[in-house]
């Protein structure tokens, strides 16, 4: 698999695997062993992968940002030509983090709204104007 295939999902996990790696080398370290060369190994190699993928999909978002500014703004005429470049730095600062949030979070939302509502399903269907119970 090429780096630039790697998912987000893929890359946060082999940030867990180098997390786990690091609390298993402290572990080894606290009670005072000495031979850590394969973990230490595993943890060079994780940060090295981790480390090629984000460079990697930062090039690629720089060349598709470099080309959609090119193909499409190029007329120095067009109205918002002097703001692409602006508006493309802040969507990949911005963009980026807030897309690989917003999912997670909006699952705790989603099943708090759907517990409360039928948590609270009789009170409302009691206080209600219309129920005739």
């Amino acid at each position: 698999m090429k780096y630039s295939e790697y998912t987000s999902a893929e890359l946060e996990m082999l940030r867990i695997d180098l997390a786990k790696v690091q609390e298993n080398i402290a572990l080894l370290k606290r009670h005072n062993v000495y031979n850590l060369s394969e973990f230490t190994d595993r943890e060079t190699k994780l940060k090295n992968n981790i480390e090629h993928i984000e460079r990697e999909r930062e090039l690629k978002s720089q060349e598709e940002k470099d080309h959609i500014a090119v193909t499409n703004f190029i007329r120095k005429d067009y109205l918002f030509y002097s703001r692409t470049e602006g508006a493309s730095i802040s969507g990949d600062t911005v963009g980026d983090p807030l897309k690989d949030t917003s999912g997670p979070s909006l699952n705790i939302l989603i099943k708090l709204s759907s517990i409360l509502s039928v948590v609270f399903a009789p009170l409302f269907l009691k206080t209600s104007y219309f129920a005739k119970f």
